[in-house]
This record gives structure tokens, sequence and C-alpha cells, in this order.
């Protein structure tokens, strides 16, 4: 049983990380699409040109709500697995635990609110 744990840690902490790698990812791209927009209306671009980069800026702003709460279901099943990993498991002392522990404290402190 400790193997598959162990497997279920790997595949669960490297979910976590994918996923937050992903939301910082579109979290940055919408900060330079909103800096894009505003020096094109600055530099008074051709309308249409403007209006296609705030179309592809909303599609970016609309990712990141899906990504967040796929990222905190993601940290809801890794945090689930640790507990349950933790009663009375020589996993414990495994670098897959002690990586899905540090994934778990990063992730939960960035999404602590402000």
């Amino acid at each position: 049983m400790e193997a598959n744990d162990t497997k279920q840690l790997r595949i669960r902490t490297g979910c976590v990380k994918r996923t937050y790698k992903e939301y910082l990812s579109y979290q940055k791209e919408a900060e330079k699409e909103e800096q894009k927009v505003k020096k094109m209306e600055e530099d008074k671009k051709d309308e249409a040109e403007i209006k296609h980069q705030k179309q592809v800026l909303e599609e970016t702003l609309m990712m990141i709500p899906n990504t967040k709460t796929r990222l905190e279901g993601a940290v809801a099943d890794l945090t689930e697995l640790v507990e349950a990993v933790a009663e009375g498991s020589s996993v414990k002392e495994s670098p897959e635990y002690k990586a899905a522990q540090e994934m778990l404290t990063e992730v939960n402190n960035f999404l602590k609110p402000s």
C-alpha cells in the first residue's frame, strides 16, 4: 500500500504544481495584455486592433477563475491524501511526502487572502 501512497503523492503533487504554474502564467499574461491594450490606446492604434486585443485580454481573464477553482480542488485532494498518509505510515519519511508538504505550504500561502 505504501508504494501506491507514494505514487499518489507524486501524481497529486505534480497536478498541484502544474495547475499552480498555469494559474501564475494566466495572471502574468493578463498583466501583459492589459499593458499592451493601454499602449495601443495611448498610441491611438486602429480601433479594430484595439478591439481584438481587448478580446484576447478578456479570454485570458476568463481563464483565471477556472484555473483557480481547479487549483483549489487539486490542493484539497492533495491535502486529504497527505493527512491520510500521515496517520501511521512510513511514507511520511519519503521525499514525495516532503515535496507534497512543501508544495501545499507554497500554494496555500499564495492563495491566502491578503
